[in-house]
């Protein structure tokens, strides 16, 4: 019991010193090697009290890579911390420090630990944002969205030629090709419609604005009109007979190729249809977007379109919007003038409630 009081007073300044060094080398060594090298100076504390030898190689394996953890999940670099508790407190204990003493300890020591994490995460990211400036894996990944999208065009491409009958009559884009024939458990819902009708290969009307949203995000302003086009009552009328349905309301969906009758609409006014194509084209065709710091002007529409007018009530305020595009474009603004002076860029300033504001767009 002597020799242990004297190996407990022998060690202690060099037990706490020590324990400081790890806790901090832990985090920003990022190496659990470093541990090896105090050990020597540690090996007989060690030995007395194996649950102090197990805190110790724990708390330093778990804190030495916290930031590789910290991307994917928090629960490693909380385990780490109550290991590295343990570890404090046996410490603490294993020196006779007092009650009161032990918590301290323990609390400077979580302190440090925890200063320590963050440097260490905020030099990762450094090192991070480095390394992937440089990465060729960077372009690797954009070459492969490329090809991607280049699929994606293709797919589209397909669904689309899907929503055109014999006579080369446009309903609208399918959502999938081919139909599913039979009701399939994990599926569910999707596979116990007949083919063709509504998600399993119809032409959902709901969501072709949304198609047409994507495309204009892309700039293609003639794809988003076209679209556009195929579902609108206003050009669809010369199919009255086939749709079925009210020549001036929005469908819910259109039978697909593969049902029986092939482009007739169905579930009229129940749609979300209508609400999605006003979004569509007022702020993606049309590009009026309303924004916090204002209302930008981002049009994408067919280059045969040379130009139009919108009157847009925002926040009190009416903006009486003209839009040039006598170069024939899709999508690109080149000039703006509120109340006859140019900005810079393509959002409006914000106007005071009850004041009208002239705006000419020049695309190009």
């Amino acid at each position: 019991m002597e020799s242990i009081i004297q190996i407990r007073a022998a060690h202690k300044t060099t037990a706490i010193i020590t324990t400081i060094v790890l806790a901090i080398s832990s985090c920003l060594v990022g190496q659990v090697t470093f541990f090896n090298s105090t050990l020597v100076s540690l090996r007989k504390v060690v030995m007395l009290n194996p649950l102090f030898s197990v805190s110790v190689v724990s708390g330093t394996a778990i804190l030495s890579h916290p930031c590789y953890y910290y991307p994917v999940t928090h629960k490693p670099i909380l385990f780490g911390f109550f290991v590295q508790s343990v570890f404090f407190a046996e410490l603490a204990i294993f020196i006779e420090l007092d009650t009161i003493r032990i918590v301290l300890f323990v609390f400077v020591g979580l302190v440090i630990s925890l200063f320590a994490l963050s440097a260490s995460q905020s030099n990762q990211v450094t090192q991070a944002r480095r390394e992937n400036s440089t990465d060729p894996g960077i372009m690797k990944g954009l070459k492969e969205a490329t090809a991607v999208l280049k699929d994606l065009a293709g797919v589209s491409k397909t669904l689309n030629d899907q929503g055109v009958d014999a006579e080369g009559r446009e309903y609208g884009v399918v959502l999938l090709q081919p139909a599913y024939t039979g009701y399939q458990l994990n599926l569910g819902e999707i596979s116990s419609y007949p083919p063709g009708y509504k998600e399993n290969a119809g032409i959902f009307c709901h969501n072709n604005p949304w198609i047409s949203c994507a495309e204009a995000t892309l700039g293609h302003g003639d794809r988003a009109f076209a679209v556009y086009r195929k579902t609108c009552p206003a050009y669809i009328e010369d199919i009255s007979e086939i749709h079925r349905t009210e020549p001036y309301v929005y469908s819910q969906m259109v039978a697909g190729k593969d049902a029986p009758t092939f482009g007739e609409a169905k579930n009229s006014w129940l749609t979300g249809t209508a609400a999605w194509t006003f979004f569509n084209i007022s702020q993606y065709i049309l590009g009026i977007q309303p924004t916090l710091d204002g209302l930008r002007v981002d049009p994408c529409i067919p280059h045969t379109l040379t130009g139009y007018t919108v009157t847009r009530r925002f926040r009190g305020a009416e903006y009486r919007i003209t839009v040039d595009n006598a170069a024939g474009v899709q999508h690109g603004v080149k000039a703006v003038t509120v109340d006859g002076k140019a900005i810079c860029g393509n959002v409006l300033p914000l106007a005071a409630a009850g004041t009208e504001v002239t705006v000419q767009v020049t695309m190009g």
